[in-house]
């Protein structure tokens, strides 16, 4: 059953949350079909030495960044990073825990990711993803993204942002 987007509560995460954000990150994404990939198989042994050079890395490269976490409940099902970028906003490591795959949520995300972007005067919502994982091209497509560029093993894709009245630009002046 699909989980309607009220159901889905998105917050931003707090600086007290970035290291908790960073290693759900890597798990819900070693827990998912594409992960052995990712982390070269699954021993455990391998996965805990990869763990803490990306949980770091990971802050590193997100440290201005916003991140979010979807909470159902108590429990966090989904995560996601906005970037913003001139007319752009770019949606990076959303990844939805793999029992909460399949219920809308990362289309929940989307449409906050859109929100936010109408609200900040963007004109994109950009993103790439592996070639390989089918379910979420399937989502960001059906959600009206349109393929930018292809990359080897990935694509990037872009949506344009409808401009609403009283948006703000990225300076945060108002449109008019």
């Amino acid at each position: 059953m699909k989980k309607r987007c009220v159901d889905v509560k998105i917050q931003l995460a707090h600086k007290t949350e970035h290291l908790l954000f960073n290693y759900l990150t890597f798990d819900f994404f070693r827990r998912s079909e594409y992960g052995n990939v990712l982390v070269l198989g699954n021993p455990p042994i391998l996965t805990l030495l990869i763990l803490a050079p990306y949980v770091l890395s990971m802050e590193l490269l997100y440290f201005k960044r916003r991140r979010f976490f979807a909470r159902i409940d108590k429990h966090i099902a989904a995560v996601m990073v906005l970037t913003s970028r001139e007319d752009t906003f770019y949606v990076s490591s959303l990844a939805v825990a793999p029992e909460y795959r399949r219920l809308g949520i990362a289309t929940c995300m989307l449409r906050f990711a859109q929100g936010e972007a109408q609200r900040h005067g963007k004109k994109w919502l950009k993103l790439s993803v592996l070639k390989a994982n089918r379910p979420a091209l399937k989502a960001y497509y059906e959600f009206g993204f349109i393929l930018d560029r292809e990359r080897k093993r990935g694509v990037w894709l872009h949506k344009p942002i409808p401009m609403t009245q009283g948006a703000t630009t990225s300076a945060g002046y108002r449109k008019s």
